[in-house]
């Protein structure tokens, strides 16, 4: 609470309400404590969803209204102020209620529609931070046309009885078997004679004056100045709680008090907050490299994207850590595997015979490819910019027929490298390179002998076989058993798989020469083995790998191997698909990781936010303690009022 002046000389002095938990108040009017500005009592009335109205309502209340007495009245300027705690000096709203008679009729007055609720209630408005709101009440009372309306201390507060005796009963004074004479005027109370002694002797008209009052009157008198002097002498400053100007004094020291523990409480907060947001920093930085680790010489995307001309683009993301530590002139990414084929990424960390930063795309898994294979495929390589990466990343894009003569095909000069340690290109001593890949068309392939043999078998269904004493898993989707056909001459195979093997078998016939000894029904469950897992590789997708399908491939395949026969040629399929629960393993751990990372960036940021309000709360609160403790003048509370000697 302070006084500050005006330009027309007018005085107002100011309380602020800080109201906290904000959010969790649940009346629909709220008051302040009451407080004495002016000499006189008030509360603060707010509205938090307004008082009948879409706007919060604020108003001035003249408090103790029980104690106050009939005709009572104020005439009062006031300011009312909803602090904005983001921009104090610019941003505060503040309404002046000018010269309102505040009296029993019209007890209180203000603003019904200080600021609309939306407003209010927008965080980033600054209105409400830290879930805290503060309201600021400026008063100025013209006390030449306010009527006595604050009632004495209630030790002080009761009737007097003038019988006999024009003094007040309840105060305590001395027993009536210690009166003596005081210079013949009558009989005083023993503790009064010293001092009523004193002050005569200083001021004789004292005596002069009842000369010519009646004895009883005397005594009552002199009895009265007697208990204003011991009144006096024996109070201490710290017991006089009456007297207007000492109570706002001692009202001022305990604010002054309770506002060094407000600074303390947040200097402790600010504190805490600082050590919460280094600790938030270093969760948020182990997560990122958890994270990076994670990725590292992994695939971070793959994933269609269709151009204008009806391309269907899969692309592979390739992340290189530790770039500058790389000390291989060559260096490969892991295998991946876009449009149905195996691809590598080549990479020239410092160039191909030249100053550039060389880029080229890998046919893959050459050693199982069989002769006169080839893939026409549109392709595009790209250098991701990490800082503006939609406007300076490189990208290039080529057609290319891949075969045994070139298996590789890229760019020798991609980059300067110069350019390359230049901005964006190499963060945090990572480098990333992407591939988009478009295979047109490919000739037979030991991948196409498994991938091209069965789009046509796509859309159709399946259910579980029932055949009596055979020794497949019955537990793993297949085709019904009226959809049996004959597959040459070899037995009753489901129908499903017919063209699935014809393919296979057409581009390897020792599939059938193994199997001629076998009996019918060996053959028949060899070849429907056979074309469950090829059925299986052909209709689930990578995200279909889970624990589930892993377990049945593995059984599926498991059923195979007892079947004898020669499947070199498949095995890398296998193994690729068995190798996909893997790849999602990792991809579920880099996403949960995103996850977390994300939800540490927000905590952080949310105790950035919090942090800021903190500083600004502590601001606050320093310079209001400077202010109150500038306009407390210091006093001994032990020392006596005293009655002033001469």
């Amino acid at each position: 609470m302070e006084k500050q002046p005006t330009k027309d000389n007018k005085i107002f002095e100011k309380f602020r309400w800080t109201i906290q938990n904000f959010s969790k108040l649940d009346s629909e009017e709220v008051y302040s404590e009451t407080f004495f500005l002016g000499g006189y009592p008030w509360r603060i009335l707010l509205y938090p969803k307004g008082d009948d109205v879409n706007y919060l309502s604020i108003y001035l209340d003249a408090g103790d209204l029980a104690n106050l007495p009939e005709n009572w009245s104020r005439v009062t300027t006031f300011k009312l102020a909803l602090i904005n705690q983001l921009l104090p000096k610019t941003k505060t709203i503040r309404e002046e209620g000018g010269g309102h008679q505040f009296n029993a009729t019209e007890p209180i007055w203000g603003f019904p529609e200080f600021i609309p609720l939306g407003e209010f209630y927008d965080s980033s408005k600054g209105f409400i931070m830290n879930d805290t709101c503060i309201i600021e009440a400026e008063i100025e009372v013209d006390q030449a046309v306010c009527k006595t309306q604050v009632s004495a201390p209630a030790a002080y507060s009761e009737s007097i009885d003038h019988t006999d005796n024009p003094s007040p009963k309840e105060i305590s004074t001395a027993s009536i078997d210690e009166l003596v004479d005081f210079r013949g005027i009558g009989k005083i109370e023993k503790a009064f004679v010293p001092l009523l002694e004193e002050v005569c002797s200083w001021h004789p008209s004292l005596l002069d004056c009842q000369l010519k009052r009646s004895q009883r009157f005397r005594e009552w008198a002199f009895t009265a100045l007697g208990r204003v002097l011991q009144f006096l002498k024996t109070k201490k400053v710290r017991d006089f709680y009456s007297f207007s100007r000492l109570k706002s004094y001692m009202d001022r020291d305990e604010q002054v008090k309770r506002m060094k523990e407000n600074v303390a409480a947040l200097n402790m907060k600010t504190k805490k907050l600082k050590e919460e947001m280094i600790a938030a920093k270093l969760d948020l930085e182990i997560a990122r490299r958890d994270l990076c680790w994670c990725r590292n010489w992994e695939v971070v995307t793959m994933e269609k994207q269709p151009t204008k001309d009806n391309k269907t683009f899969e692309k592979y993301t390739w992340t290189i850590q530790n770039f500058s530590k790389i000390d291989s002139k060559k260096l490969y990414s892991e295998t991946f595997f876009l449009c149905g084929h195996p691809w590598r990424i080549i990479l020239y960390p410092k160039g191909n015979n030249a100053n550039y930063l060389s880029i080229y795309l890998d046919a893959g898994d050459l050693a199982n490819l069989p002769k006169n294979w080839s893939r026409v495929t549109t392709f595009k390589l790209a250098l991701i910019n990490q800082l503006l990466p939609k406007t300076k990343t490189i990208r290039k894009e080529t057609d290319h027929e891949f075969n045994a003569r070139e298996p590789d095909w890229g760019y020798k000069g991609f980059i300067t490298l110069d350019e390359l340690s230049g901005y964006g290109f190499i963060v945090n001593d990572t480098c990333i390179i992407e591939a988009e890949i478009c295979v047109i068309k490919s000739e037979p392939e030991v991948d196409q002998a498994v991938s091209k043999a069965l789009v046509s078998a796509a859309a159709v269904s399946s259910e579980p076989i029932e055949l009596t004493d055979n020794p497949l898993s019955k537990e793993i989707s297949t085709p019904s058993i009226g959809e049996l056909v004959e597959f040459k001459g070899l037995g009753k195979i489901e129908k499903v798989f017919v063209p699935l093997l014809e393919e296979v078998c057409s581009w390897h016939p020792s599939l059938i020469d193994c199997q001629i000894k076998r009996t019918s029904r060996f053959k028949e469950w060899a070849f429907t083995a056979l074309g469950r897992v090829l059925h299986f590789l052909k209709t689930k997708k990578v995200k279909d790998m889970n624990e589930s399908a892993f377990s049945d491939l593995k059984i599926l395949c498991e059923e195979l191997e007892t079947c004898k026969f020669n499947l070199s040629w498949l095995e890398p399929h296998i193994q690729s698909a068995l190798g996909m629960k893997s790849y999602i393993d990792r991809v579920e751990q880099v996403k949960r990781m995103k996850e977390n990372v994300a939800t540490l960036e927000k905590e952080t940021e949310k105790l950035k936010k919090k942090l800021v309000a903190a500083v600004i709360d502590l601001e606050i609160a320093r310079k209001d303690l400077v202010k109150a403790e500038e306009s407390l003048e210091e006093r001994d509370l032990d020392a006596e009022l005293g009655y002033g000697g001469q």
